[in-house]
């Protein structure tokens, strides 16, 4: 029988940069609304556009 290798062994695997790393792009508190929230209007119509389209018997 033949024995199968990994291409590379288990520990020779390392994460491109390390987790703790990471940081935001920017910081939740800098991002400042353009409008106030409660400008936003607020549709609730989830019908798809092509249902819309078909005309209603």
């Amino acid at each position: 029988m033949l024995a199968i290798e990994p291409a590379l062994p288990m520990d020779a695997i390392e994460p491109a940069e390390p987790i703790e790393a990471i940081e935001p792009a920017q910081p939740i508190d800098a991002i400042d609304p353009k409008e106030p929230m409660d400008a936003i209007e607020v549709v609730d119509d989830f019908t798809p556009r092509a249902v819309r389209s078909i005309p209603q018997a």
